[in-house]
């Protein structure tokens, strides 16, 4: 995939315009609602996997899942007895950011474990149809990413890739994990702040790292697009829907 054609929403005229599409409820090149053919239509061309439950951790940071409506509540960690999805859960065990993939199939949270004055920290997957946890990420460095918030985690559209905000010795980093190939998360980006969006076909990634304004393949060896823009400061990067466009603050 080669990272062409890429247009610059920059200026002021840019971001008040993109300010006042947001805030009148349309999109950029919205004109005119579709009929109910063409809408439907859209619709089913567009159709996406729906998850119709909840992931949350209770008070004694265990992660389970439950229906809008209150019911089928399933433990993921914590108690053995609890069934096959349940996790034995070590003391001084806590899990935190529970996200969904796009496909429902897996949750991705953090997880802190604390083994006398020393602490742990990793992204581990469940499988929701089997209950299996398995790593995603170990920590290199055992701190939070801030306070109260052990990583940030975000699937790609596609759920090909996990990528994740975490401290390591270098200094704050983005990292994706592949599910398509290795077994590792390989480090996108090194630098804060750090800020960054998905291209919702999942082939490239906005990153503002440091003083750095770029996109990116997501794989260490991917091309890359370097803005020239003074990127000091907050430039929270975003990609257009058909992936051609950039607009940042």
């Amino acid at each position: 995939m080669k990272i062409t054609g890429l247009r610059l929403l920059g200026g002021l005229a840019a971001v008040l315009m993109l300010a006042c599409l947001a805030g009148c409820g349309q999109s950029p090149g919205a004109a005119e609602e579709p009929g109910p053919a063409e809408g439907q239509a859209e619709a089913d061309e567009n159709e996406i996997a729906m998850v119709n439950r909840i992931a949350y951790i209770n008070n004694s940071g265990d992660l389970f899942l439950i229906n809008p409506d209150g019911t089928g509540e399933q433990r993921l960690t914590g108690d053995v007895r609890a069934g096959l999805l349940s996790q034995a859960l070590q003391r001084g065990d806590s899990y935190g950011w529970p996200t969904w993939s796009p496909d429902g199939a897996r949750v991705a949270a953090s997880r802190v474990s604390i083994t006398g004055s020393s602490a742990g920290l990793s992204v581990q997957l469940f499988d929701v149809s089997t209950g299996r946890m398995t790593s995603a990420y170990e920590n290199e460095v055992p701190a939070p990413v801030a306070d109260g918030a052990a990583h940030y985690i975000y699937w790609s559209p596609n759920g090909r890739y996990l990528s994740l905000l975490a401290p390591t010795r270098e200094g704050l980093a983005l990292l994706v994990r592949d599910f398509d190939g290795g077994d590792d998360a390989a480090t996108l980006a090194v630098g804060a702040p750090l800020y960054y969006h998905w291209s919702p076909a999942s082939n490239a990634v906005a990153v503002h790292s440091a003083d750095r304004l770029f996109v990116a393949e997501p794989r260490p060896d991917g091309a890359i697009v370097h803005v020239d823009a003074d990127a000091v400061g907050f430039r929270a990067p975003a990609l257009s829907p058909d992936g051609g466009q950039l607009a940042y603050a």
